[in-house]
């Protein structure tokens, strides 16, 4: 599985974030039916480091987790729920090697939603940078 894949799939096991979310975490955007508070997140970038001898077996990746909500205090709620459970863990996470999560900012906002509706959408985006650990390539 993915990185992405495997944070969703441990976020929604988290009761303290499922608590809030039941199962709306959706990759890129939610389905204009996805109910409120839902988490939308996206990877930014990825990389891996590199040293003198080639390839080296430490990655990273940058998600953006927007917990969105009706009110900005619920939008914080989810937020705080998902840095409690991810913000300095370390250890196995499905099949992801994860050697430190850290959220590095957040920012709150609102966004207008797609069906028209006069009611704003509250998000609270989190920046976290995800160091895990990756194959190295093998060359033949």
């Amino acid at each position: 599985m993915s990185v992405e894949g495997d944070l969703t799939a441990y976020l929604l096991a988290e009761s303290t974030v499922s608590d809030y979310v039941a199962t709306r975490i959706y990759e890129r955007q939610a389905p204009s039916s996805a109910g409120l508070p839902r988490i939308v997140y996206r990877v930014e970038t990825g990389a891996a480091e590199r040293h003198v001898g080639g390839a080296s077996r430490l990655a990273q990746t940058r998600m953006t987790l927007e917990c969105q909500a009706t009110t900005p205090a619920v939008a914080r709620s989810v937020a705080e729920a998902v840095r409690q459970v991810t913000d300095g863990k370390r250890g196995t996470i499905g099949t992801t090697d994860v050697r430190s999560i850290a959220i590095e900012t957040w920012t709150d906002g609102e966004v207008k939603p797609d069906d028209a509706s006069e009611s704003l959408i509250y998000v609270r985006a989190l920046a976290l940078a995800i160091w895990h650990i990756v194959t190295v390539p093998s060359y033949a």
